[in-house]
C-alpha cells in the first residue's frame, strides 16, 4: 500500500478536483472548448486522483459513462482514485453503478466518515 509519505517522497503527481468540474470540462468540449481527449488526459495522468463532491454530479447518459471510463482507465493502469461523496455506502454503490463498484471491491474500499462536519462544529453565526 502506498502511503501519503510515499507519494511525497516519490514526487508522485496528485490532482484534487470536484467531480462536477471534470464533467463540466468534458461538456465544454461540445462547443469547441478543447478536446475530450485533452480533458481525459488531464485526469488520467496523475498518480493519485481525488474526485470530491461526487454527490453533486447529476447522473445522466453522459456523466455516468464519462466517469466510468475515467475510473476504469485509472483502475486498469494501477492508479488510485479517491471518490468523496455525501452518501451512505449503499447509496454510493447505487449511484456509482455495478462496474465501478466491482472495481472498488476488487482493490479498494469504502470508508464511511459519519462524524459531525468540521464546518458545523466551528460555525458560529455573528463571528
Amino acid at each position: 500500500m502506498v502511503t501519503p509519505v510515499d507519494i511525497f517522497r516519490r514526487k508522485k503527481c496528485v490532482l484534487y478536483s470536484k467531480a462536477y468540474d471534470y464533467t463540466m470540462a468534458l461538456r465544454e468540449t461540445f462547443n469547441g472548448g478543447g478536446s475530450e481527449s485533452s480533458v481525459m488526459a488531464r485526469y488520467k495522468a496523475p498518480y493519485l486522483l481525488a474526485l470530491d463532491e461526487y454527490h453533486e454530479v447529476k447522473d445522466t447518459d453522459f456523466t455516468g459513462p464519462a466517469l466510468e471510463r475515467l475510473i476504469d482507465y485509472r483502475h486498469q493502469n494501477g492508479k488510485p482514485t479517491i471518490i468523496i461523496a455525501n452518501y451512505s455506502p449503499a447509496a454510493l454503490e447505487a449511484h456509482l453503478g455495478p462496474a465501478i463498484v466491482s472495481r472498488i471491491h476488487l482493490c479498494g474500499t469504502i470508508i464511511t466518515c459519519d462524524w459531525q462536519s468540521y464546518r458545523e462544529i466551528n460555525y458560529s453565526p455573528g463571528k
